[in-house]
C-alpha cells in the first residue's frame, strides 16, 4: 500500500479489489500432466519446440498462414492440483482440461520468426507462447474425474489476466528513436477480451481498463523496461527503482469472470504500424491468482439527518 502511495497510482479507485473476488476456480501448477495435442486443421503442424521457460516442455504448432477457425486443441490429463468448488460447497478435482486454439492472423513484417507459431506447455499453469500472430483465441473445458463437463456458476471462476504490457510511441519520432510517449500511436498494446461466457472487470489501482467491446488494456504506456530503462515521464508507472511485474503486479492486470461449461478469451497485440520487431513474441496465461491490489479510498453517500430543536422539546 505504501509503494501504491508513493508512486501515485490511484487508478480505477471503483474497480475491484482482491477482497471483492469471491475465487472458486483454481487452476494450480500441474507438473506431471500429460497433454495430447491434436491438428484440426492442415494448414499447422506440430514439432517439437526449442523453447527453454518455466520449467516444463512445450509443443510448437507451426502455422503456415493465417488461420481463421480451430486450429489445434490440447488435452490435459493427470491433473492432480486443480479443482472447483460449487455454490453448495462441493469440490470437484479437475481430471481433464481441453484448451482448443483457433483465429491465427499472420503478421510476417512484425516478426522475428519465419513461420507464425504457438508454443503450447505441457504443464498447462504455464500457457502459451504466440509468436508472428496478432493474436489467438483459448477456449477450455473442464471435466471431473467421472469424465463430466464441469459447469462454472455465476461469480464463482476468474481468470487473472497478467502482464498487459503497452507501450504508444511518439507521433513525431516513432520507434526507430526510442522515443516513446505517455500516450500517442499504438506500438506494442496487449490486450485481452471475452469471447464467450466471461466478462472483464478492471482491478483497482491498474493501469488496464475495460474498453467498449469487452477488451482489457492500458491506454497510455505502463511499460518500464524499455531503452534505457524506466523514464517516469514516458509511462503511468511512476517508480523508477522497481518494476511492477515483480512489485505490484496488479498495476498490468484485469480480470475475467467466466461461466458455464466452456469459455472464451481472445488474447492478442496490437503492434502497430511502425513497430520494428518489437517483442513479437508474446507469452500469457490463465492464472486464477488474482493479484494483491491496493485498497483506494472510494467516494461513499452520506445522509444527514437535521432536527428541529423546538419541536423536539415541545414533545417532550
Amino acid at each position: 500500500m505504501a509503494k501504491w502511495k508513493e508512486a501515485n497510482l490511484n487508478n480505477n479507485p471503483n474497480g475491484l479489489t482482491t477482497a471483492d473476488v469471491q475465487q472458486q476456480l483454481t487452476l494450480a501448477a500441474e507438473p506431471d500432466a500429460k497433454v495430447d495435442i491434436k491438428i484440426l486443421d492442415s494448414r499447422a503442424s506440430l514439432t517439437t519446440s526449442d523453447r527453454v521457460f518455466g520449467g516444463t516442455t512445450w509443443t510448437r504448432v507451426n502455422l503456415s498462414t493465417s488461420i481463421p477457425g480451430n486450429i489445434a486443441q490440447a488435452t490435459y490429463t493427470n491433473l492432480k492440483n486443480s479443482y472447483y468448488v460449487d455454490k453448495n460447497g462441493q469440490k470437484h478435482l479437475i481430471a481433464k482440461i481441453v484448451k482448443t486454439f483457433s483465429n491465427t492472423d499472420y503478421v510476417a513484417s512484425k516478426s522475428d520468426v519465419n513461420i507464425p507459431l504457438l508454443d503450447i506447455a505441457t504443464n498447462p499453469s504455464m500457457g502459451v507462447w504466440y509468436d508472428g500472430t496478432s493474436g489467438v483465441t483459448e477456449t477450455d473445458t473442464f471435466y471431473d474425474a467421472n469424465g463430466n463437463i464441469i459447469n462454472l456458476s455465476d461469480n464463482t471462476a476468474y481468470i487473472a489476466v497478467t502482464s498487459l504490457n503497452s507501450i504508444y510511441e511518439s507521433a513525431k519520432n516513432g520507434y526507430t528513436n526510442g522515443q516513446f510517449a505517455i500516450s500517442g500511436l499504438p506500438l506494442h498494446i496487449e490486450s485481452a477480451t471475452p469471447v464467450s461466457n466471461g466478462k472483464a472487470y478492471t482491478l483497482a489501482g491498474s493501469s488496464v481498463t475495460v474498453h467498449s467491446n469487452g477488451a482489457l488494456y492500458a491506454d497510455k504506456t505502463n511499460n518500464v523496461t524499455y531503452q534505457g530503462g524506466p523514464n517516469t515521464d514516458q509511462t503511468t508507472w511512476k517508480s523508477s527503482t522497481e518494476d511492477w511485474e515483480s512489485s505490484a503486479q496488479y498495476f498490468g492486470s484485469g480480470i475475467i469472470a467466466v461461466h458455464g461449461d466452456s469459455f472464451s478469451i481472445r488474447f492478442e497485440t496490437n503492434f502497430g504500424d511502425n513497430d520494428v520487431n518489437y517483442n513479437s513474441g508474446i507469452w500469457y496465461t490463465l492464472d486464477t491468482i488474482i493479484p494483491q491490489t491496493p485498497t483506494p479510498t472510494r467516494k461513499t453517500t452520506s445522509v444527514d439527518y437535521h432536527y428541529n430543536v423546538a419541536f423536539l422539546i415541545a414533545l417532550n
